[in-house]
């Protein structure tokens, strides 16, 4: 191999595993607003966590959680506010990437 097919593959590798490590940070938020959600709205902890993370998984983005959070709180007559959601949401992720760098 030569030193560019060696740098190009190091390249590859290292996307591969930030890739991985997004994908594991998503999830890890999903999980924690899951958590944080089904006790602010009322709502069985265990499934909904599994809701929002199999949001994640089949590729719905940040915006679409939020909306479903969003809704899901409306309907059940709570008040939480886009924006305080998405700052709660903002915080969460932050602490995902950080458990998912340190393991």
């Amino acid at each position: 191999m030569t030193t560019f097919d060696d740098r190009k593959q190091a390249f590859e590798e290292k996307f591969a595993h930030d890739e991985e490590l997004r994908f594991k940070a998503s999830v890890k938020a999903a999980k924690l607003l899951g958590e944080w959600a089904s006790q602010q709205i009322g709502l069985s902890k265990d499934a909904y966590v599994n809701e929002l993370v199999n949001m994640v998984t089949s590729g719905k983005d940040e915006d679409e959680l939020l909306d479903k959070v969003h809704k899901d709180a409306v309907n059940k007559g709570k008040q939480l506010s886009k924006d305080a959601l998405a700052e709660k949401f903002s915080s969460l992720q932050n602490q995902a990437r950080e458990h998912v760098t340190n393991r």
